[in-house]
């Protein structure tokens, strides 16, 4: 075998097309552990994936800016399916202390905080960009990077308190510069907690000033983001690459050659010339040690694997037959879609219709996610899953739910051609119970209404990608971890092994595909020697 991938997610499919695109005649093989492909791109298309109602249980969206993921997008033959994807629109809420504000009502919304001078009347945004801009005046910079690659070449320069400012962990520096009032009002208004963590202040820079603070036009694709690793799929299989489902890789071990040899238990080993790990912290923590890979002994390595944290992310969706939020948007305005944001355990929600409906006329059933959160609210909604022995019972009927649901919306026969198939992926689940009461009640305060005018979902689906193998939604720098010698030597961890590391986790763009395609294309160019194609020309790569 000319080049063995493990991972069935974008880095690994993508990999393993370039490969095949470039000189169809090597032999490549993915290999993947579970029995789908997509990695951490999973979509839900309870009406079938025409309807135009997706539920986006991983990453769910990317933006122009984003060079390489455009790019692919592109070329794979997915743009037509390119969409707007809403964070904003009218009636939307920010329910902060107890107090419902329209969402980006500033004055309302910082008033129920203790700010100091020169902190009030403040956006979170504002506060923060404030905060990268007194940094970077005081290391003689005027103005902020607005492309990656100015980033890249600025932040090497960088120092805070006489300390490369990749040393700084960012929740540090926030409490050096801001209140602790102002550090929780940015916590709870952004809608995630581990953006404002103490990750590497550099690399923190770099995401919210590009990221989070611009408010960049998203997008997503018509049939669901999942499309791409499903559509790069389809080409490796037809450039004659083999894609293993079910075959998880237990270990690894070099040969003398530079070759490797995987261990992957009944399914029977694999000798490959070269191998990407397309995995994640987690994943790769997992692997069982050996002569070559052993991260209990090898401190190099070690500390390599150790130079990023994983962060929990949790989602859960509700499905109802009307979109009964429209109704209660701030103020009596109709809610179309975009996002609310609040300091209880759902932190965000998003309203979700089917895409007819920004045309004119559509169906009356919706989605809402009624929590999109990440690291400690995600301990919240773990109390209230179930014992493994009856999730596992309930998720043995979910299928067939799922199918009534389709049903029903559609009027097709469950045994009709065009029915999609319904075998929910393991990271799925359907919620319980005391999970969507709870979630209920934090919607009803959030929205101002009774319990009572909160109905109850024709179905409750939730993902929990904290547990194994991802241990995270997103992987983000450690401070002490400097990206720049990290990248390049994670990359190839063991020099002496035609062996590599590609993947979200070890990127310039953490937490998005982006991030997963440019480390992917790195190890084709820098380790495999392809020439960049011309559709990717002047993209830019990062380290």
């Amino acid at each position: 075998m000319d080049y063995a991938i493990v991972g069935g997610g974008v880095s690994g499919l993508y990999t393993a097309w370039r490969l095949l695109d470039d000189d169809p005649t090597r032999t490549v093989v993915v290999l993947e552990a579970s029995d789908r492909i997509g990695g951490r791109l999973l979509t839900w298309n309870p009406a079938g994936e025409n309807a135009g109602l997706r539920a986006e249980l991983g990453g769910m969206r990317f933006f122009p800016q984003q060079e390489m993921v455009t790019a692919v997008i592109n070329r794979i033959g997915l743009t037509a399916q390119r969409i707007p994807f809403y964070t904003t629109g009218p009636g939307l809420i920010w329910s902060l202390r107890g107090n419902r504000c329209a969402a980006g009502d500033i004055e309302c919304a910082s008033s129920r905080y203790a700010l100091e001078d020169g902190e009030r009347d403040k956006s979170p945004a504002d506060l923060v960009n404030g905060v990268i801009e007194a940094v970077l005046k005081d290391n003689g910079v005027t103005e902020v990077p607005t492309t990656r690659k100015g980033w890249d070449e600025l932040k090497p320069k960088l120092t805070y308190r006489g300390r490369p400012l990749w040393t700084v962990g960012y929740w540090n520096l926030l409490y050096d510069k801001l209140s602790p009032e102002a550090y929780r009002y940015i916590v709870d208004a952004f809608g995630y907690y581990t953006t404002s963590l103490n990750w590497n202040a550099a690399e923190a820079f770099q995401a919210l000033s590009l990221d989070f603070t611009t408010d960049p036009a998203y997008e997503t694709l018509a049939k669901g983001f999942d499309q791409i690793p499903r559509t790069l799929a389809e080409k490796v299989r037809g450039l004659d690459g083999d894609i293993r489902t079910d075959t998880p890789v237990r270990g690894f071990e070099a040969q003398s050659d530079g070759s490797v040899l995987l261990k992957c238990g009944p399914a029977g080993d694999v000798h490959a010339r070269n191998v990407v790990l397309c995995l994640p912290r987690r994943s790769l923590e997992l692997l069982d040690p050996s002569e070559s890979f052993d991260l209990h002994t090898d401190e190099r390595l070690r500390a390599l694997v150790s130079s990023v944290r994983p962060y929990p992310a949790f989602k859960l969706f509700l499905l109802h037959e009307q979109r009964w939020w429209e109704q209660y948007g701030f103020n009596g305005v109709r809610i179309e879609h975009g996002r609310s944001v609040t300091d209880m355990p759902i932190r965000q929600t998003y309203y979700l219709r089917p895409d007819a409906c920004e045309q004119g006329t559509c169906p009356e059933y919706g989605l809402v996610m009624a929590s999109y959160d990440d690291s400690t609210a995600v301990d919240f909604w773990r109390g209230l899953e179930q014992p493994d022995s009856e999730v596992a019972r309930n998720d043995a009927g979910m299928a067939a739910k799922m199918a009534q649901v389709f049903a029903g919306f559609t009027g097709l026969a469950l045994d009709s051609a065009e029915a999609p198939p319904f075998d929910p992926p393991p990271v799925l689940h359907e919620a319980p119970e005391a999970m969507i009461d709870h979630a209920r009640r934090q919607l009803a305060r959030l929205h101002g209404i009774p319990v009572e005018q909160v109905p109850q979902p024709l179905f409750g689906a939730y993902a929990d990608w904290s547990l194994d193998p991802f241990g995270g939604g997103w992987n983000f720098w450690e401070p002490q971890a400097n990206p720049q010698e990290v990248m390049p030597a994670v990359r190839r961890p063991l020099p002496e092994a035609n062996l590599y590391i590609a993947g979200e986790a070890y990127s310039g763009v953490q937490g998005w595909v982006e991030g997963a395609l440019t480390t992917a294309e790195k190890v084709l160019q820098d380790g495999f020697k392809l020439e960049p194609p011309d559709w990717l020309n002047g993209v830019y790569l990062g380290w």
